[in-house]
């Protein structure tokens, strides 16, 4: 994939929270990203979800929804 030509964007970004209590907490970043794949080769997904680490631990997921 030639490290997508060292290029990466990300704009667009916020950043909210829920304010819940007792297991509801939570976090939402939109934010709008690109890579350049200067490679002929190419991959098409729908959503994904990350684990999230802190100090090793993992906290919880991030859901990453792909929109075109």
């Amino acid at each position: 994939m030639n490290s997508f030509d060292g290029k990466a964007t990300i704009s667009n970004i916020s950043i909210s929270g829920s304010g819940g209590n007792g297991g509801n907490q939570y976090i939402i970043s939109p934010i709008t990203s690109s890579i350049n794949n200067p490679s002929n080769v190419s991959l098409d997904t729908v959503d994904i979800a990350l684990p999230v680490y802190y100090q090793n631990v993992m906290i919880g997921r991030a859901a990453y929804n792909v929109c075109e």
